[in-house]
Parts: C-alpha cells; sequence; structure tokens
C-alpha cells in the first residue's frame, strides 16, 4: 500500500484497501476494516470503478450487519444494488439483494427480506451459474429456517447442485429436518455436514492455512458440533 501510493497508483492503492479491510475483518477489527473500506470507496467513486465500489458497499453493509447494525447495513447493501444494477452486474445484483435481505431480516422487516430473497433468486436462476443459485438458494433457506419455515427451507436447499459436498448444504438441510422430527435424517445430514469441513481442512495440509482455515470456521465448528450433541441426546 505505501508502495502504491508513492507511486500513485491509484487503482492499486483502493486494492490494497480493500485487502487490508478483509485483514482488519478477520482479525475482528471490524470498525477498521470498515474505515479502510470508506477509503477504498472514495478512490473508487473519483476513479469510476462501479462494480468494486458496489462490492466494497456490500462488504460493508455484511460488517455492520455482524456489529449489529442491521438498518445502516440494509442501506450500504442497498447502495450496492444500485451501483451494480447501474453497470449491468448482474451476478454482483445477486449477492447484493442476498445481503439486503439478511440486513432487513435482521431489522424485522420480513417482508422486504422475502422481496429481495425472492428477486435474487429469480436473478439467478436466470444467470444460471450453479455457484451462483447455491448461494441464492443457501440464503433463502438460512432465513426460511428463521421464520420457522423448514419445508420451505428444503424445498430452497433442493436448489443447490446435488454435486456439491458444501458443508453449508448439509447442514442447513440437517436444521430443516431437526425442526421436522426427522432425527435420523437431521443426523445424518449434520455428520455430512463435518465429514465437508474435515475435507476442505485437511486438503490444506498442515500449516499456518490450516490454521487460518480452523480461525475462520471455528464458530461453524461449533455449531455444528453442538447441533449434533442435541441431535444425539435426541436419539438417545
Amino acid at each position: 500500500l505505501a508502495l502504491a501510493r508513492a507511486l500513485g497508483a491509484q487503482v492499486e492503492v483502493a486494492a490494497g484497501l480493500e485487502i487490508l479491510a478483509d485483514l482488519h475483518a478477520q482479525a475482528g477489527n471490524l470498525r477498521l476494516a470498515l474505515a479502510r473500506l470508506a477509503e477504498a470507496d472514495s478512490l473508487d467513486a473519483l476513479l469510476g470503478l462501479a462494480v468494486e465500489r458496489g462490492t466494497n458497499l456490500r462488504r460493508s453493509a455484511a460488517i455492520l450487519l455482524e456489529l449489529g447494525e442491521p438498518v445502516p447495513a440494509a442501506l450500504r447493501a442497498s447502495e450496492a444494488v444500485q451501483a451494480h444494477r447501474a453497470v449491468e452486474a448482474r451476478t454482483e445484483v445477486v449477492y447484493d439483494r442476498l445481503e439486503l435481505a439478511l440486513a432487513a431480516a435482521a431489522s424485522g422487516d420480513r417482508r422486504r427480506a422475502e422481496s429481495e430473497t425472492d428477486a435474487a433468486l429469480a436473478e439467478a436462476a436466470r444467470i444460471a451459474n450453479p455457484a451462483v443459485v447455491r448461494d441464492a438458494a443457501l440464503v433463502a433457506a438460512q432465513l426460511a429456517l428463521v421464520a420457522g419455515h423448514p419445508r420451505e427451507a428444503l424445498r430452497h436447499l433442493s436448489a443447490a447442485d446435488a454435486s456439491t459436498a458444501d458443508w453449508r448444504v448439509a447442514d442447513l438441510r440437517a436444521g430443516a429436518l431437526f425442526a421436522l422430527g426427522r432425527l435420523e435424517d437431521a443426523r445424518a445430514e449434520a455428520q455430512r455436514s463435518v465429514a465437508a469441513l474435515e475435507r476442505e481442512r485437511s486438503s490444506l495440509g498442515v500449516g499456518p492455512l490450516r490454521s487460518a482455515y480452523l480461525a475462520s470456521r471455528g464458530h461453524e465448528v461449533h455449531t455444528i458440533d453442538h447441533g449434533l450433541q442435541v441431535l444425539e441426546n435426541a436419539l438417545g
């Protein structure tokens, strides 16, 4: 970043700020991450980098949501939608709408959450990229579970690529099956989720990458382990 600034390379300065924002967020310094993204956003706006600016707005929304500030998070996500729609960055718009749906749900605006989720699902289907369809289905399923609609969550998850080994799909499916009282099926899905996480971890080998992976997935692993324990207790 210092070198880019010394050379007056503004695009590289913005990129460096975005990377630093990610590092600050991973380290738990969310306010500093927001400040870095605000700097990057100003540069991207000056340089006319609409896609990058929209992405930074969405990342800011995610951080604000993590900080427990859903209303400003929704505002940033809405700005991201506008920025990406202006340049027809359709895939980015899907992710912007998903972030907006999460923020709306957290603020208690269920109607808007459902509207944004439906719009994201429809756009993802038009794009027909399996990864985008899967990610939209994951958020839709997550929100359906929170709203107490496990069957709807399973319906959304059925749209995810059946060949995927994504631990999140199995984890959400386990939650939906548990809510429906299908405990054996829920346990099988929870175990599948743990196995997928373990495959990801072991593929990194021993070293800093594996340690970083464990650190970044610590909350998810704890949540899944707790869910498995609940299932085991329920099954006797």
